[in-house]
């Protein structure tokens, strides 16, 4: 079967007889923007399109596709630049999360040592501040018992009177060191001391020993007292009850103690001295005695006629060839020979 050949759609001899020109492949020339001229490689979209509506827009359609061809490789150039700085940024971005992460960790470390060592700071404050309260409570009582035992009891108790610096010395001293004068006294009858109290019924009742306090300054030189003032003073008869009565009209107690302690004692001397004069004439009484039982002895020839008691003389056992004198014998001068003294 004879094959069939296809019409063309329009008749050929329609078609133009002469050929269709076929232009050569332009290049851009390089040129600069500056002098207006159109510049060769990738562009940016901004540049060519100031470029096509300014020196290009008279040029020709392949020209400006080739300026446009341009425009779009230095987009997808300027895109890739983009993407890489983004992947660069990321990264940076990833750094300092990282860095910031850690930094968090070790702030994260550092509060809690700091709230563990605020705590430790805390609990010592705390121990401190009870152990300063304790002293402070201790230290309010001591001062409380140092007031009250200073400061007078408003009710003076019965047989007792204001000291008022009456018997300045009588201070009681106590163990915490404070110290504080008795404020109510009272004088012991038949004695030179003084009673005293703080007027608590719970509190010991304290003795002092009463003086007589000095009334002139420390830097005066005190006179002797006057010659016929000891002797009043060591009488027995009205003479020192007159003293004595004078003296309490001083109303000091010191003073008056004093007087009554010399005359005790000048009293006292006396008989110890009259004991000493008695047992004098007793010892010499005594020693004449004593003297004349040994003439006796020694006329009985008591030596001889016991001479062999010799032997029981301490004196003798020790080697004393004469053996040891006493107060009533005489120095022996041979075995059962001895002499009187005269």
């Amino acid at each position: 079967m004879a094959s069939q050949s296809t019409s063309p759609a329009f008749p050929v001899s329609s078609l133009p007889q002469t050929p269709i020109p076929i232009p050569p492949r332009l290049e851009l020339p390089s040129l600069r923007i500056e002098d207006g001229e159109l510049p060769t490689g990738a562009m940016s979209p901004r540049t060519a399109y100031n470029i096509l509506m300014g020196a290009a827009r008279d040029s020709p359609i392949e020209y400006r596709f080739l300026l446009a061809q341009q425009a779009a490789d230095g987009a997808l150039r300027k895109l890739g630049t983009a993407d890489r700085t983004r992947d660069d940024y990321l990264r940076q971005i990833a750094d300092l999360a990282a860095a910031n992460e850690a930094e968090v960790q070790r702030h994260t470390k550092v509060e809690a040592d700091l709230r563990n060592s605020f705590t430790d700071l805390v609990a010592a404050s705390d121990a401190a501040a009870a152990r300063h309260a304790d002293e402070m409570e201790e230290a309010s009582r001591d001062l409380a018992e140092s007031d009250r035992a200073r400061n007078c009891v408003p009710d003076c108790p019965d047989g007792f009177e204001e000291n008022h610096g009456r018997v300045s010395d009588f201070v009681v001293h106590y163990d915490n060191g404070q110290s504080a004068q008795v404020p109510f006294i009272r004088r012991i009858p038949g004695t030179s001391r003084v009673a005293g109290t703080f007027g608590d019924p719970e509190e010991p009742i304290y003795v002092h020993e009463l003086y007589a306090q000095a009334q002139i300054s420390p830097d005066t030189i005190p006179d002797s007292l006057p010659h016929w003032f000891v002797p009043l003073l060591e009488r027995e008869d009205s003479v020192f009850s007159t003293v004595a009565l004078e003296a309490a009209k001083l109303d000091d107690w010191g003073l008056i103690a004093d007087i009554e302690c010399y005359h005790d004692l000048a009293a006292r001397v006396r008989r110890y001295s009259d004991q000493l004069r008695r047992l004098q004439a007793e010892e010499t009484e005594a020693l004449h005695d004593a003297r004349s039982c040994l003439f006796r002895l020694v006329r009985a020839d008591a030596g001889g006629r016991l001479a062999y008691l010799e032997g029981l003389d301490m004196g003798h056992q020790q080697g004393y060839p004469e053996g040891r004198p006493t107060p009533f014998s005489s120095r022996r001068r041979g075995k059962g020979q001895s002499r009187p003294f005269a």
